[in-house]
């Protein structure tokens, strides 16, 4: 078996495409100029350009209604090729951006040649370019930096035909490992918590042999310069030539020493710690999956799913201002769901399943290095009721200079009035005002009053030889029933006593999943356990160490759900 990594890795300005506003007076009354950002689809279709289409029913009619045609340029070209005004497109930006290239999207036949200006925030010409197209998908290499304005300039196709510009791109894809730039290693690093008390972030790193100084800071003009954080990457693992995804990443850090470059990214879940939850409240019965949506849009991120056991817990409590990592590590929690990345382009949330997926036999097994974990007996699980107050206090007073500020408030408080300003926008966890002379503001709220409870589950009968120990966790957003489900769901999960630590070639497995590990030892039963982490070597021959907790199979299922009492022994169930 061969095998080999490779990631494809977005070269791209990652805010460009939000920032930008396309113009032109070049363009059919059917096209809609605004959409070539969105990289929608579009149909080629039949048209009188000369020799154009063969009439096999292949190229559908045009349709008196259009809303698929971006650009369809007002101007046939000539015998010739040229035009005798050139259709144009002006892309303009409130932010100055850089990029190593400009990746258009054509419709049919695509146009030959094409002019580029890059201007600044003045008009004034930072580069300018000509270019010979040969392809529907044409990158335009030319890195330029801190450009506020692009014209695009259409100066030749072929005879009789329309310029059909479907779609822009501030950068394109490069290839880092197999057939692109040589990777001397790479490692992954993924790892899930099966009772949800953390998010761990999902970690790719390699190393890239850079002949050329493409990525060396010294190089003024190499390929770092568009580097950006969050630029996006699908990775992957081949095995005799076939491409498996291992996960999308995202840009976090990347050094260069001796012609080296290393390059560190993340999963989604690490993009969750970069962004700020604004929106919670204090819940009553607020189903999770609305609260989920909610913290994804904050994050930026589209590409999640969310299965339906999930959405349809019931939160009660409260979500401060924090980053999305930590508010949904509430939200999962509460839900007694996971939330996972590996190979897969999406985050998927889910409850997990102790069904086996996956086997581990001898013939990919190297080592395994069983242990049992620390005892548990109980499992504690702290979290909050909120009642709110019937009068109104005082929240906050300051002296403030005329503007328009926004105080984040330390605990929730509803219907709250302001003197010495002017309320903007209020919810449970801010207020916005602004104040129109200087002067003491002073803001005050029904305020919600906190009282914590605990709920405990506890084995009756404590294994022999073993003493009371007690796990306690916190949530704030989970009601007295499913605090009590959840602590259940929890103490079980810490009977399965056996952690297993094993060395294997990996082929497909991932974190989250439950497998049979077979043992050394023919004569003895094999494990059933779940991955909670999983480091894999990605140019060493996809060689994986992992950690998982489960049982020994000759033991039944139910031997983990407080039923096994002090004495019992092991055997077939």
């Amino acid at each position: 078996m061969k095998t080999g990594f490779y990631a494809q890795y977005g070269l791209y300005d990652t805010t460009a495409r939000e920032d930008s506003t396309l113009a032109t007076t070049n363009n059919q009354s059917f096209g809609d100029i605004a959409k070539g950002k969105e990289n929608i689809s579009s149909l080629d279709y039949a048209t009188l350009e000369k020799d154009y289409f063969l009439l096999d029913g292949s190229y559908p009619e045009m349709p008196d209604a259009l809303d698929d045609v971006v650009f369809f340029s007002s101007e046939m070209s000539g015998a010739d090729g040229t035009f005798t005004e050139n259709p144009a497109i002006a892309i303009t930006f409130t932010e100055k951006h850089t990029s190593a290239c400009l990746t258009l999207h054509f419709v049919g036949d695509y146009p030959l040649e094409m002019k580029i200006r890059w201007k600044d925030g003045d008009g004034n010409i930072i580069e300018m370019g000509t270019f010979q197209i040969d392809k529907n998908k044409y990158v335009a290499w030319k890195q330029v930096e801190n450009y506020r304005k692009v014209e695009i300039e259409f100066t030749r196709a072929k005879p009789y035909r329309y310029v059909k510009f479907r779609y822009i791109e501030y950068g394109t894809d490069i290839i880092c490992g197999v057939e692109g730039y040589p990777v001397k290693d790479a490692k992954l690093v993924e790892e899930c918590d099966p009772i949800s008390n953390k998010i761990s972030i999902n970690k790719l790193t390699f190393k890239l042999i850079d002949e050329n100084n493409d990525f060396n800071i010294g190089n003024m003009s190499g390929l770092h310069k568009v580097f950006q954080s969050g630029q996006k990457s699908h990775a992957y693992e081949t095995v005799n030539g076939k491409a498996i995804l291992l996960g999308t990443f995202f840009l976090d850090s990347y050094s260069t020493t001796k012609n080296v470059t290393s390059i560190s990214c993340v999963d989604y879940k690490g993009i969750l710690s970069n962004h700020t939850f604004r929106s919670g409240k204090v819940y009553n019965g607020d189903l999770a999956g609305e609260v989920i949506d909610q913290i994804m849009e904050a994050a930026g991120i589209s590409d999640y799913t969310v299965d339906n056991e999930t959405r349809s817990v019931k939160l009660y409590g409260w979500l401060k201002n924090q980053d999305c990592r930590k508010a949904l590590r509430e939200v999962l929690f509460a839900c007694g769901a996971v939330v996972d990345s590996s190979r897969s382009k999406t985050l998927n949330i889910f409850k997990v399943s102790k069904t086996v997926q996956t086997t581990v036999k001898r013939s990919r097994k190297f080592s395994t290095t069983p242990k049992n974990e620390s005892y548990v007996s109980d499992v504690a699980i702290k979290f909050p009721v909120y009642t709110l107050a019937s009068e109104s206090k005082q929240i906050a007073k300051g002296t403030y200079e005329p503007g328009t500020y926004t105080v984040d408030l330390s605990s929730p408080a509803e219907d709250m009035t302001i003197t010495g300003g002017t309320i903007v926008e209020q919810t449970t966890n801010y207020i916005q005002f602004t104040v129109a002379t200087k002067g003491e503001v002073v803001i005050s709220g029904k305020k919600y009053n906190k009282e914590e409870l605990t709920v405990t589950a506890s084995i009756e009968k404590v294994k022999a030889g073993e003493a009371r120990a007690t796990k306690n966790f916190s949530c704030t957003v989970v009601g007295m029933e499913q605090a009590s489900i959840r602590a259940k769901e929890i103490l079980d999960y810490y009977q399965l006593q056996l952690n297993l630590k094993i060395r294997f070639l990996n082929e497909g497995d991932k974190v989250a999943d439950w497998a049979e590990i077979f043992n050394a030892e023919r004569q003895f039963g094999s494990y059933v356990a779940g991955f909670e982490k999983m480091t894999t070597d990605l140019t060493g021959g996809f060689l994986s160490t992992a950690e998982l907790r489960g049982y020994y199979k000759l033991v039944g299922d139910f031997y983990y759900t407080g039923e096994i009492f002090a004495g019992e022994e092991f055997g077939d169930v």
